[in-house]
């Protein structure tokens, strides 16, 4: 049990929200999450999570209705942007007013935001927590203004994720239906939700603030020889390979040995050869 029970929203509480709330839960500490679904209330609540739903396209919370997000010790925003049609414009004004209503209802809580990896875009060189940002599309754009915003609050940290997977949700699924294969010698950045959940498990209970945490194995191997080996030991058959014109792993590489020192965290799955 934790040195003191915390109350906790986690809004976004879907495929990464879901096993954090049970395992905080379990922890002993209270738990609020958001589902943008009333088909997942139920679920929820058998988790012992006090649902809601939110939609952030509707007016921000009214105070009124949710008095249960008064008084919260630690808000967990995780709401990714559409993949299709963003308009980023709109969603970055949308998350920063219910960020605002948050902190209205809870003013001393901390507030961590799950952000992503992309907002370095194609870079080619390895960053770490202190890189600069180079965003290249929409979504990254948003995600590096938001980190901003997050990081101007008084009590405010960014978690980055590198590509998140599990045994079921993994990047082999969609790269065995397509003809061909590229980029082999491109190296991966990933990170296992287990992984995930325990750190932000450590983040939460210490109400880490002012800080831009990363979270990715710490192996890379390349994308060739990872997804050969994915698709064999599950017995796929791999798409044809083009061959890469880099000779030599190549790409981005997330480091994110600042953050492990900071947690005192072990990766449970150091290697993306430990995902499949």
């Amino acid at each position: 049990m934790p040195n003191k029970a915390l109350r906790v929203g986690i809004f976004g509480c879907g495929w990464l929200g879901q096993p954090l709330a049970k395992r905080l839960i379990q922890s002993g500490h209270e738990l609020i999450g958001s589902t943008t679904r009333a088909s997942q209330l139920a679920v929820l609540s058998a988790l012992g999570v006090r649902p809601i739903i939110l939609d952030l396209r509707q007016h921000p919370l009214a105070t009124n209705n949710y008095p249960t997000l008064r008084q919260l010790d630690v808000i967990l925003v995780n709401i990714p942007p559409k993949r299709r049609d963003l308009n980023a414009p709109l969603f970055v004004s949308q998350v920063k007013e219910f960020v605002d209503t948050l902190l209205s209802l809870s003013p001393n809580a901390s507030m961590i935001f799950v952000s992503t990896t992309s907002v370095f875009g194609n870079t080619t060189q390895a960053v770490n927590e202190n890189s600069p940002t180079r965003p290249n599309t929409p979504s990254g754009h948003a995600h590096v203004e938001l980190e901003q915003f997050i990081l101007n609050q008084s009590k405010g940290s960014v978690v980055r994720l590198a590509g998140l997977i599990d045994d079921v949700r993994h990047p082999i699924t969609s790269i065995v239906k397509r003809e061909t294969f590229s980029n082999g010698q491109q190296v991966v950045n990933l990170v296992h939700q287990d992984d995930v959940v325990s750190a932000l498990q450590i983040i939460i209970e210490r109400q880490l603030v002012g800080t831009t945490m990363h979270l990715c194995a710490p192996e890379h191997p390349t994308r060739e020889d990872y997804y050969q080996y994915a698709a064999q030991q599950r017995l796929l058959t791999f798409p044809a390979i083009i061959p890469d014109p880099n000779s030599t792993p190549h790409g981005k590489v997330v480091l994110a040995q600042k953050t492990q020192q900071l947690l005192g965290f072990e990766y449970q799955y150091k290697s993306p050869f430990d995902m499949v």
